[in-house]
């Protein structure tokens, strides 16, 4: 952890934090796949039907439009609660309903995830919200170390050292404080645009272990939490944050961190420890440089126009943080990751290029 993150030390948390993750952001539900919460393993309530405990293997489902005896015929969407035979058990108009176990053992089944529908299965509670555009949100109300235990197998494998699960989980413990948002209605999402979260359905029990041998520790820099970023591959390198994080002209405006300092990743034989990973080590199909300057003429903000030429500027890693582009009609400046995209959206033949870290060399 000291490698990666300089000046760094280690500290803790608060206990009892709390993570919302958004599962679903607006689910049409479907006859095929309604939008139903499951109880599983244990009882449970809601704040809609207080006074009421609904047992295991019942569910809660919200509809739009259906016609309910004692419901007020105005209302569009209704909380309805059936028995695990499908008998119906309470109903309410809601657009805001709050689904809580009724204690440690309840998990919570659903299958209608926005991505990653195999991992269907939570701890926690659970949010059902109607949004403007009438579907349904569904938020998991998680405490944060039952979150990292579906997170961390997500992120590595279950079987590697256990020194390198714990330094994990406290990695992902830190990405994950330092994203919660006050607020809002949800923190993170459940996949690598923040951290990949399967729930109990991907729990494993030495990554499970690793998360309650660190339970609450973080990286503190000054004093304080800071957001942990780690990576599948780096190549040999990781990346100041100021060159990893640019707008799309490629130019670093991001104000530099002292603990986000590019570092080699090397063992001390001098070979990078991920040397055997499969992306570690790349090339793209062969093209020419009038072949390349028509694939960068089907983007607007790559098409420099005839004559052109190319520069990469590089970050402390040899990643390219920005490339200019110059030709008949002016310049371009643009980021090395829509470069990326660019390419891989319009390249003539052979592999896409995996990260920013390439280089243009002649071909034998």
């Amino acid at each position: 952890m000291a490698h990666y993150y300089a000046d760094t030390t280690l500290g803790l948390v608060a206990p009892g934090t709390v993570m919302r993750v958004l599962l679903a952001s607006s689910y049409a539900p479907t006859q095929a796949l309604p939008a139903r919460l499951v109880a599983r393993n244990g009882a449970w309530q809601s704040p809609l039907f207080p006074g009421q405990l609904f047992p295991s293997d019942s569910y809660i489902q919200m509809v739009f439009g259906e016609a309910v005896p004692g419901v007020p015929t105005s209302a569009t969407w209704l909380a309805n609660v059936h028995s695990s035979a499908g008998l119906r058990l309470a109903s309410a108009a809601a657009t805001d309903v709050a689904v809580q176990g009724a204690d440690a053992t309840t998990l919570f089944e659903m299958k209608w995830r926005d991505s990653l529908r195999k991992y269907y299965l939570y701890r926690g509670d659970m949010r059902l919200l109607v949004t403007a555009a009438n579907g349904i949100q569904a938020i998991n109300i998680v405490e944060i170390d039952d979150y990292l235990k579906g997170v961390v197998p997500a992120e590595i494998v279950p079987l590697w050292h256990v020194e390198s699960l714990r330094a994990q989980a406290v990695a992902a413990r830190g990405y994950a404080v330092t994203s919660q948002r006050p607020g809002k209605l949800y923190d993170v999402v459940p996949t690598s645009a923040d951290q990949v979260y399967g729930g109990v359905n991907i729990e494993h029990p030495r990554t499970s272990a690793a998360v309650m041998a660190t339970d609450d520790v973080v990286v503190l820099y000054q004093g304080k939490p800071v957001k942990t970023f780690f990576h599948t591959t780096s190549g040999g390198h990781t990346e100041n944050n100021e060159y990893a994080f640019v707008p799309s002209s490629g130019k670093p405006t991001s104000t530099p961190l002292g603990y986000l300092r590019g570092r080699p990743d090397l063992a001390p034989n001098g070979i990078a420890y991920d040397s055997k990973a499969p992306e570690y080590a790349w090339s793209s199909g062969q093209f020419t440089m009038a072949q390349l300057q028509s694939m960068l003429a089907k983007d607007a903000r790559t098409n420099a126009g005839s004559n052109m030429a190319v520069a990469f500027n590089r970050g402390v890693s040899g990643r390219v943080y920005q490339v200019v582009i110059d030709g008949s009609k002016g310049m371009l400046k643009v980021s090395g990751g829509i470069f990326k995209g660019v390419y891989n959206k319009n390249k003539l033949s052979g592999a896409s290029l995996s990260s920013t870290m390439f280089y243009l060399t002649p071909a034998n």
